[in-house]
């Protein structure tokens, strides 16, 4: 049979119009996300991080193959009695074997459930607040088989935690099983104070945790009693699995389409904090604290305070909600995020100091090329933060007027005011530098530089040479007579700069400060001071020409609110020496009592033990990220690099037994 053109056109046309929701097959479970929720994450099985999912494989047996769970496991056995629990019954088992067969019973339940299908395929988290009761919701969607196995697996460990628990049988924790809206629940439960229930529907697995300590009806919903054995946020993900459309859904909320929609399409994983809503949530909490938990006699006393309390939330009210998703291309993973304004935010005391700071133009000024890591910030409006929780606790505190005049009077015994004498001078934006060091220390490290803007250096200056003069005198007085002391710099270029040296701590920290060009600038050597300062004045390249940041970092095209970039490369053996310092200093901490020793020197025992495993985690490269912001959205892209996997050995070849041929 032939096509007519005009059919074959629309034919392609629904093909193309179904391909949105046969991409978004990976995504189903944000379909029962409910909408009074403020957080959710959602993240899916991509093929793209089999290599990360193969490096992670690797640090998991390792972990498995030091026998440190074992070792947990006869550091808790030790310290239960080993005798009889009744003397005159010795046929009665003791403490110590009834634990252990107790561990045994939870261990066999733990593994009846694949923690790694469970958890590999599709899942989503959801938390909804409403103090003080709390809900979260746990979503698994994987191949129906799986999906049944892993729901009996789930359900029999909640059958069995109150055997375990010694809570059976007409005790305090309950289990009943039942089904609604097509799913089949088990439902585990604490004097209908906490309940922790399973259900499954198809291939899905829905779990929820619950505490209601005070039973409260939310508007337009109904009471959670009238849902059955089963708790509410649960009960609303079922009854969206199961095609109701009565239940409002996340994704159909204003604010996350608007968010999402300034989003790539996620690959991997996607994440939604609604601050709105967690700040009405909080402040219906208060209320429900403040007239159902609080006795009527104490509440006139109390009313101030959660007032003041509600005023405090109503002060952070400038975010509305934050997003993001993540992809993988190659061996990098990217992170797209935003951070959206509420429409007054500008009208909020704390957006004038974390908003209010002007962008970073030239992000790479100070930041030499042979730097291996760095961070710009356009910081935070220190005095700005200052004046607002000052004048919050003067209008909105009980007995604010007091305290703030306690608090002057401390600081004029002290004779330093902090706003006038350190925040009037701090600036905002902030830079840190590493660099390769230039001579190396036993222990490892960088050099490093960490530079702050000023707005008042003369105050700047009198403020830290007081600082070190009073330290300088403290350490003087010790009965270890090893005062603190500061010469100038040597380098000709720092002039005005000064080294100080202590010397119990002169092998790791002999910071060199001083200030240039409108900077407090602090680093561990002169050397490497004098070159963030040359690549200022031109003389030396910027990071800009770094080839590997060129390569692995995020190169912005304008002013910047923030930007990074570290080399993780080394991260495995940094993680495993630190590892190896704890548990070798830890068995050196004098203990009074024998028994706390032996446990202590046998908990860094273990932590000594881990440090092959975390030298395992030696795949990543780098991490780079930038932020820019239009005074009503933040946007940030985080980008993080990974070693590509050696390619496998070559199998070696058989040997041949057959003669070789003659020569000619």
């Amino acid at each position: 049979m032939r096509l007519s053109s005009r059919t074959f056109l629309v034919a392609c046309l629904t093909a193309l119009a179904a391909l949105p929701a046969m991409a978004d097959k990976r995504w189903s479970l944000d379909s029962a996300v409910p909408d009074d929720v403020y957080l959710y994450v959602h993240t899916v099985k991509n093929p793209e991080n089999e290599f990360l999912e193969a490096y992670w494989a690797q640090v998991w047996e390792a972990f498995w193959n030091v026998g440190l769970l074992d070792e947990v496991k006869g550091l808790i056995l030790s310290k239960i009695p080993e005798a009889p629990a009744t003397p005159d019954q010795p046929e009665q088992p003791s403490p110590r074997a009834v634990y252990k067969e107790k561990l045994n019973q939870l261990t066999g339940l733990v593994k009846q459930v694949d923690w790694k299908e469970l958890l590999g395929n599709e899942f989503a988290y959801a938390q909804r607040m409403a103090i003080p009761n709390q809900s979260h919701l746990y979503l698994f969607r994987m191949d129906r088989k799986m999906a049944d196995k892993n729901a009996a697996g789930l359900k029999a460990i909640l059958k069995g935690i109150p055997g375990l628990a010694g809570m059976g049988e007409g005790g305090a924790l309950t289990v009943t099983e039942s089904e609604r809206h097509g799913a089949k629940i088990c439902l585990l439960e604490l004097g209908g104070e906490v309940s922790l229930a399973v259900a499954q529907r198809g291939d899905t697995i829905a779990v929820g945790f619950e505490t209601t300590l005070v039973h409260v009806e939310d508007e337009g919903r109904p009471a959670a009693a009238n849902h059955g054995p089963t708790n509410r946020m649960l009960d609303s993900a079922l009854r969206l699995l199961n095609g109701d459309k009565t239940v409002k859904r996340l994704i159909d909320r204003e604010n996350f389409k608007r968010a999402m929609a300034e989003l790539p399409k996620p690959e991997n994983e996607r994440f939604f904090f609604d601050a709105g809503n967690l700040f009405d949530s909080l402040q219906k909490g208060l209320d429900v604290v403040q007239t159902s938990i609080i006795p009527e006699a104490d509440q006139a006393d109390t009313a101030p305070i959660m007032r003041a309390v509600q005023k405090a939330i109503d002060h952070l009210r400038f975010i509305d909600c934050s997003a993001s998703v993540e992809l993988t291309e190659g061996f990098s993973t990217h992170c797209y995020s935003v951070t959206v304004m509420t429409p007054n935010a500008k009208d909020k005391p704390l957006y004038r100091a974390f908003c209010g700071t002007p962008p970073v133009k030239e992000f790479d000024k100070y930041i030499p090329k042979k730097a291996t890591g760095f961070n710009v910030s356009s910081g935070i409006e220190w005095l700005a933060l200052y004046e607002a929780v000052i004048g919050f606790v003067r209008d909105d505190v009980p007995g604010g007027q007091e305290k703030l005049a306690e608090w002057d009077a401390i600081q004029e015994k002290m004779g330093l005011r902090l706003d006038r004498d350190i925040l009037s001078w701090m600036g905002d934006t902030m830079i840190s530098v590493s660099m390769p060091p230039v001579i190396p220390n036993p222990f490892g490290g960088e050099d490093w530089v960490l530079l702050m803007k000023v707005k008042d250096e003369a105050r700047a200056r009198q403020t830290i040479e007081s600082g070190v003069a009073a330290l300088t005198a403290l350490l003087s007085g010790n009965q270890g007579k090893m005062p603190l002391t500061t010469q100038p710099a040597q380098n000709p270029s720092l002039e005005g700069f000064i080294s100080v040296t202590y010397q119990p701590l002169m092998m790791f920290f002999r910071p060199i400060y001083g200030f240039a060009d409108g900077f407090l600038i602090i680093g561990s050597s002169e050397n490497v001071i004098n070159r963030c300062l040359k690549t200022a004045r031109g003389e030396s390249p910027s990071v800009r020409e770094n080839k590997r940041f060129q390569e692995e970092g995020l190169m912005p095209s304008g002013p910047v609110t923030g930007i990074s970039f570290a080399d993780k490369s080394q991260m495995g053996q940094q993680l495993a020496q630190a590892m190896g310092m704890l548990g070798m200093f830890g068995g050196m901490i004098p203990m009074p009592e024998e028994e706390a020793a032996q446990i202590v020197r046998t908990i860094f025992n273990m932590l000594q033990k881990l440090a092959p495993v975390v030298a395992q985690i030696n795949f990543y490269r780098s991490k780079a990220s930038v932020c820019t912001f239009d005074g009503k959205i933040y946007r940030s892209e985080t980008v993080t690099n990974y070693k590509k996997p050696a390619p496998p050995e070559p199998e070696a070849e058989e040997e041949t037994t057959a003669a070789a041929p003659p020569k000619t």
